[in-house]
C-alpha cells in the first residue's frame, strides 16, 4: 500500500506541476491559455497577476483538484491527503492540506528547475 501511495503522491505532484506550467508559462495549442489569461486579465487584473506566478498558481490548481475531488468523486481519493486521511476527518481539513502540499510541492520542483536552468544558461 505504501509503494501505491507513494507512486500517487509522485504523479499527483507532475499532474499539479503540468498544469500550473500550462496556466503561467504555456500558450498551449490554438494559443488556448494565452487566451484565458488575457480574459482573466480583462477581468480582473489582480487575478491576472495571480496567474504569473509559480508559487500563486499551484495554491489554486491545488485548491480546486480536492474540491472537485471531494465533490466529484468522493469514495475514491485522488489527492494527497485524500489519501492519506481518507475522509476521516473534516473536508475543509483536506481540502487545506491538499492546498499547501500542492503549493509547497510544485514551487520546490520549479525552484529546483530553475537551479538547474541556471547552469545551462551561464
Amino acid at each position: 500500500m505504501i509503494e501505491l501511495t507513494s507512486l500517487y503522491l509522485i504523479v499527483y505532484v507532475i499532474c499539479a506541476y503540468n498544469v500550473s506550467f500550462w496556466l503561467v508559462y504555456s500558450e498551449g495549442p490554438f494559443e488556448i491559455f494565452e487566451k484565458f489569461r488575457n480574459l482573466v486579465a480583462k477581468v480582473s487584473p489582480q487575478l491576472r497577476k495571480a496567474l504569473d506566478c509559480m508559487n500563486c498558481t499551484p495554491t489554486w490548481v491545488g485548491l480546486i483538484a480536492s474540491s472537485l475531488n471531494l465533490i466529484i468523486l468522493p469514495y475514491f481519493p485522488l489527492t494527497p491527503f485524500g489519501i492519506l486521511l481518507q475522509n476521516e476527518v473534516w473536508w475543509g481539513i483536506i481540502i487545506f492540506l491538499d492546498t499547501i502540499f500542492t503549493a509547497g510541492s510544485v514551487y520546490l520542483l520549479h525552484t529546483l528547475q530553475e537551479f538547474f536552468e541556471s547552469f545551462t544558461n551561464e
